[in-house]
């Protein structure tokens, strides 16, 4: 009976060795949450053309520039709160196969051999509590993300509506975000 508690303790503190000395490539990436990646090997329609000067003079005739900034902030803002609510909830990445966080390519090896050796529960636990970690986090980027909606100038909204790129708004929270989240966490 000893023998084989000292054997399961020996084989934790290995694995526990393995996991903490081996390289990891998980980074908190918030901005790509909001965007979550597209699977779909279909046919994808062809994309829209970047918008000239002139259509986007005519598009926006009759519309303030401070509302067309305001209903951008508007969009933006109800999109955060959206993401922190649906995310930043128990299950909210552990149950959502969109952004559910995997165990890190570098530890699969790992993974498998702590598998096969009767620690299939410790390998799920580790990857439970990376996402568990990933929804307490949520709630704290809300206050990063409603300060860079605020600070945004009607030339940041022009370049997100009228820059043709899907992911502008994407780009623009990373230039004026990730340095403050990165620090929050």
């Amino acid at each position: 009976m000893k023998k084989s508690r000292w054997m399961g303790i020996i084989g934790v503190s290995f694995l526990a060795g393995i996991i903490l000395l081996a390289p990891t490539d998980v980074s908190a990436q918030w901005w790509k949450i909001v965007k979550p990646k597209d699977n779909n090997t279909a046919a994808k329609p062809e994309p829209t053309p970047t918008p000239t000067k002139r259509s986007q003079r005519r598009a926006t005739k009759g519309i303030s520039d401070s509302k067309i900034s305001l209903g951008l902030k508007e969009a933006l803002s109800k999109g955060v709160r959206f993401a922190v609510d649906s995310l930043g909830v128990e299950d909210g990445f552990y149950k959502n196969l969109d952004v559910k966080i995997p165990l890190p390519k570098s530890l699969k090896s790992v993974a498998r051999v702590a598998s096969f050796a009767g620690y299939r529960d410790r390998v799920d636990a580790f990857e439970l509590a990376m996402n568990r970690a990933a929804e307490k986090a949520v709630p704290v980027a809300i206050d990063v993300f409603v300060d860079a909606i605020k600070q945004m100038s009607f030339s940041d909204a022009k370049d997100i509506l009228f820059s043709g790129e899907d992911d502008a708004a994407t780009k623009y929270f990373q230039k004026t975000s990730e340095e403050k989240l990165r620090g929050k966490f």
